[in-house]
């Protein structure tokens, strides 16, 4: 990888060499979950970018749903860091909405524990609602 100064506008552009075994692990793939987990990252992080209309549409849609926790841990927590499993691989590149569910209905608890500890553990203080949660996991105090 090589950062390069380009310009007196000082725009950087970054390089990245890869062989072929390397360039064979990049994914082109978008997930369908996706604009879902970025609408409950920045309703979470910075909700004022949201238009009022759409911030009143997800929380009511939460709301209804009962889907507060997710609305909480797909946030981020405060240094920013959303469990992956939410966003999960797509398995080629055309992966459909219930494909994408089915990926994370069936994420291995080890892996649930493991992505969810540091929100948890950072947000238990101030929302009460994820002491339980954290109990549940085994999230040490």
């Amino acid at each position: 990888m090589a950062f390069e100064n380009r310009g007196e506008g000082g725009l950087t552009v970054i390089r990245i060499n890869l062989g072929a075994l390397g360039l064979g692990g990049v994914r082109f793939a978008v997930s369908p979950l996706d604009p879902a987990k970025d609408l409950l990252f920045a309703l979470g992080r910075t909700p004022n970018a949201l238009s009022a209309q759409w911030r009143a549409r997800t929380t009511k849609a939460l709301s209804q749903g009962r889907l507060g926790l997710l609305a909480v841990v797909a946030g981020g927590g405060p240094r920013g860091y959303a469990p992956d499993f939410l966003r999960p691989e797509p398995q080629g590149f055309q992966t459909s909405l219930d494909a994408a569910l089915h990926q994370v209905a069936t994420t291995p608890p080890e892996q649930i524990r493991y992505e969810l500890t540091p929100t948890i553990r950072d947000r238990r203080r101030t929302l009460p609602e994820l002491r339980h949660v954290s109990r549940q996991l085994g999230v040490p105090a």
